[in-house]
C-alpha cells in the first residue's frame, strides 16, 4: 500500500515509460509522522515549480538526511522491472546536491526539548552510525569523551558511557582512513531494497566537516568500512 500511494503521487511530471529521469526538487527540514505498514517518519518533498508537498516514502541513494536542514536535490529517477512484493516499482539516485540549508528555527526547538543535544552542539561527534526502516530507527553517536543513542524518531538521545581507550582506538583506526573515498564505497548486498535489512549510513567527522558513507544494508558494510562500523557498534548495545 505504502508503495503504492508513492507511485501514484511521485514526481506528477515524470511518466513511466521504462526511462530515467532527472528531477529537481525541495525537501522539508522536517519529518512528519506517516503511514506504512506501521507508523513512520517521511521527509517532505516538493518538485522545484510546483505548489504542493508530498510525503516520500522510499530512499534517495547516496543521500543522507540530516533532520533540521533544508535540501535542493538533483534525483534521476528510473523504473524498476520486477520489482519485488511490496517494493517499489521506482528508484531514486542521488545527481547532486544543489542546496542545503540549515534551518536555525527549528534547530532552535530542538534544542529546547532536548537538552542533551544542546551539550552535543558544544562537543563535535567523531562518528555517527545511523540504521533506519519501517518502524525502526537507530542513531549512535560517539563523541571525545562519552557517546549518544536515539532509538526513535525525533527520540531523546541517552547517554553512554565509553572508555578512553576504545576512544582511542576509534581514533586510530579513522587516521589510517582515506576519508575523502567513504562515500565511494558501494554497497555489497541489497536486501534493503525490499526490507529485508536497514537502510544504513556510517558518518565521520573531522575539522567541521563531516564525511558520509553511501547507504548500505545494516549488518553488510561495504569491506573498507567493516572495521570502523565493527568498532562503533561494539560500543552501543545493539550490534
Amino acid at each position: 500500500m505504502k508503495y503504492l500511494l508513492l507511485t501514484l503521487i511521485t514526481f506528477s511530471s515524470f511518466t513511466l515509460m521504462g526511462c530515467k529521469k532527472t528531477e529537481t526538487v525541495l525537501i522539508k527540514s522536517n519529518l512528519v509522522a506517516c503511514e506504512g505498514i506501521s507508523t513512520q517518519k517521511c521527509m517532505q518533498y516538493q518538485v522545484k515549480g510546483e505548489d504542493s508537498w508530498q510525503l516520500f516514502y522510499d530512499e534517495i541513494e547516496g543521500f543522507t538526511y540530516e533532520e533540521g536542514y533544508a535540501y535542493e536535490l538533483e534525483v534521476g529517477i528510473e523504473k524498476v522491472t520486477n520489482p519485488p512484493a511490496d517494493g517499489s516499482s521506482l528508484k531514486y539516485s542521488l545527481k547532486n546536491i544543489i542546496k542545503k540549508e540549515r534551518d536555525l528555527a527549528m534547530v532552535g526547538n530542538l534544542l529546547v526539548t532536548n537538552k542533551l543535544i544542546l551539550t552535543q552542539e558544544k562537543e563535535k561527534p567523531l562518528v555517527m552510525y545511523d540504521s533506519h526502516t519501517r518502524g525502526y530507527h537507530y542513531t549512535f553517536t560517539v563523541y571525545e569523551t562519552y557517546a549518544t543513542v536515539i532509538k526513535e524518531y525525533q527520540g531523546k538521545a541517552k547517554k553512554v558511557v565509553v572508555k578512553e581507550e576504545d576512544i582511542a582506538e576509534l581514533k586510530k583506526i579513522i587516521s589510517g582512513m582515506s576519508l575523502d573515498q567513504i562515500g565511494t564505497y558501494e554497497a555489497p548486498t541489497k536486501k534493503r531494497h525490499y526490507d529485508g535489512a536497514p537502510h544504513t549510513t556510517v558518518s565521520v567527522y573531522r575539522k567541521g566537516e563531516k564525511f558520509s558513507s553511501q547507504t548500505f544494508d545494516g549488518g553488510f558494510p561495504p569491506k573498507a568500512l567493516e572495521v570502523l562500523v565493527n568498532k562503533v557498534l561494539s560500543l552501543s548495545a545493539e550490534k
